[in-house]
């Protein structure tokens, strides 16, 4: 991937070039057409570790959408393109797959959902920049809700805000993350299976899903809380909320992923505070 050094205001195809321009990266983006073709990479055998590549690469894809799905409201504060660093979070998990052969490791995130604890949507003004004293929570016994204590927020005491903005509230939300495994026409394959050398495979379905059919009702938007509008000048009292999930999980194979963000408002008539996009921070609070 290459960067254009001067101003350039194109975006397209030129030749062999493609030009287009990424959210969080200040110049175009240059990138060269061509490569192998898809038939070849999909059954020549010099390409068998490309596709077992891929079908790594494409189960951490999965799972970041549904990371990225439980962030929806929090999305919009974001500063820069957090799929990428969202995917790369999740290969050590991937790694800790030791049973399964290459290509078709499962991704559970119940092995080790602290790597996504404090992940930040932010590379400018984060989260823990302008609220200095913690948000609390406790995830209760029914691992579907959980209860978020915010402290009183004092301007230039442990809150420090972009006062370009007069209001802010803080939003919270709970959503859940299944754990992802290979399978064959739906089914888990067995540990012996080799999709990517064995004869009757192409006549086979594969592809990664969660371990029970329920955790597709999962898939809507997470559940979401905001706070009273407060003027950046004022601060705002201790808080608590409370999130419980839309529905019970189907087994335990899952993450529970709350966020918590700041979000800016300003005014746009006598009786309405609009929320400022692109303005506020907000990171992943906790896991469960």
């Amino acid at each position: 991937m290459g960067k254009l050094n001067e101003s350039f205001d194109f975006s397209g195809s030129v030749g062999n070039l493609s030009v287009y321009k990424m959210r969080g990266v200040e110049k175009p983006v240059v990138r060269r057409k061509g490569g192998p073709s898809r038939e070849k990479v999909k059954t020549g055998e010099r390409f068998e570790m490309t596709r077992r590549n891929n079908s790594e690469f494409g189960a951490r894809a999965a799972m970041s959408k549904w990371i990225l799905k439980s962030l929806l409201f929090h999305k919009t504060l974001a500063d820069y393109n957090i799929a990428g660093p969202i995917n790369s979070l999740l290969k050590p998990i991937q790694d800790m797959d030791e049973d399964n052969i290459y290509g078709q490791r499962a991704l559970r995130l119940t092995r080790n959902p602290e790597i996504l604890k404090g992940f930040s949507l932010n590379r400018n003004a984060n989260f823990d920049a302008i609220v200095r004293t913690p948000v609390e929570y406790e995830f209760f016994e029914s691992q579907t809700s959980v209860l978020i204590t915010i402290p009183e927020l004092k301007p230039y005491v442990n809150l420090f805000p972009n006062e370009k903005y007069p209001w802010f509230s803080i939003m919270v939300s709970l959503g859940l993350v299944p754990d992802l495994f290979f399978t064959q026409n739906g089914a888990p394959i067995d540990k012996s299976y080799d999709s990517f050398t064995n004869p009757m495979a192409a006549s086979y379905v594969h592809k990664y899903t969660f371990s029970d059919p329920g955790y597709a009702y999962f898939q809507a938007a997470p559940t979401s809380l905001m706070t009273m509008w407060h003027p950046v000048k004022q601060g705002m009292p201790a808080t608590t909320m409370e999130l419980e999930l839309v529905a019970e999980p189907p087994n335990s194979n899952h993450t529970l992923i709350l966020a918590v963000g700041f979000v800016y408002g300003y005014q746009e008539n006598a009786t309405h505070i609009q929320a400022a996009r692109y303005a506020g921070a907000a990171k992943i609070l906790g896991v469960e």
